[in-house]
This record gives C-alpha cells, structure tokens and sequence, in this order.
C-alpha cells in the first residue's frame, strides 16, 4: 500500500469525500484556485509523471471513469505519452507550483467537470484540459489531454 500512485488515489478520494461535489465552478474570477481543483490536477499529472517514469500506465488507467478504461489500454497511454516519456520530461514540479486556470471550472451536461489551465515550469509550460466523471464519492479521470510548450515552440498534444 506504499506504492506512491495508491497514495496519490487515497489522498484524492479522501480530499473528495471530505469535499464532496463542491460548487467548483462558482470561483469568482481572480480568487485562489479552490483547494479540490489542486488535488485534482497535481494528482492526474503525478499519475501521468508516474507513468512515464515506470512505463507503466495501469494506475493512470484505473484512476479513470468505465468510459475512460473502456478506451484507454495501458498499452494505449503508453503510445499517447510516449513523447513526454522520450523527452524525459518531469512533472514533479506540479506538486510545488500551482496550477493556474485558464478558464472557470465548468460542469458539462453530462456532470463532468472541466478543468482548463497551465503550469509553469522551469522550460516549459504543461497546458491541460482534464474531464472528471462526478461520482458519489469523489471525482474520476474522463479524458486528459496535455500540451507541453518549450520556449519559443509550438505546442504538442497528447491524449
């Protein structure tokens, strides 16, 4: 149970049922982002981070909703962030810069939240949209979808 992406799932499913299906998306523009907002972005890219450092994506896969799991393999996750992967890329620093949003949280019509945003890092920016799936009890990855911004470079996109 030391493994650190269980911790990463227990932390999240902690914080989410302590939290519940907080209002997200009535942040008023210019405040804080809200503390659950964090949780969910810096634990969905320390799952991807793990992934790429391990090579193996099962966790990243399993902390998804039925739709995600049903579309996304391992194998899958693997070619999508094979990329950040070969390029060494480091996420971690997600764990001590927070990330800024780009637009409010928004809820879909199917109850999926939506979080829009970037991290800045030392080279680069990490440009993401995550979609999580409300569950009762905490929040689930829908869809991931990251775009990593050298200097001077266009982004790429992954899954």
């Amino acid at each position: 149970m030391n493994n650190p992406h269980r911790i990463c799932l227990i932390l999240l499913l902690l914080v989410s049922s302590r939290l519940g299906a907080v209002a997200l998306a009535e942040v008023p523009k210019g405040q804080a982002v809200h503390p659950l907002t964090l949780v969910l972005v810096k634990s969905t890219l320390i799952a991807v981070n793990h992934g790429n450092i391990s090579g193996n994506y099962a966790v990243l896969r399993e902390l998804g909703s039925e739709r995600f799991q049903q579309t996304n393999t391992p194998a899958d996750l693997a070619a999508s962030f094979a990329e950040l992967r070969r390029n060494k890329l480091d996420l971690s620093p997600i764990l001590v810069t927070d990330p800024q949003l780009t637009k409010p949280p928004a809820q879909d019509q199917e109850g999926r939240l939506h979080l829009e945003g970037y991290c800045p890092l030392l080279h680069n920016t990490i440009r993401f949209h995550l979609v999580y799936q409300t569950l009762p009890h905490g929040w689930l990855i829908d869809q991931i979808s990251i775009a990593i911004v050298p200097q001077n470079q266009q982004p790429t996109s992954n899954r």
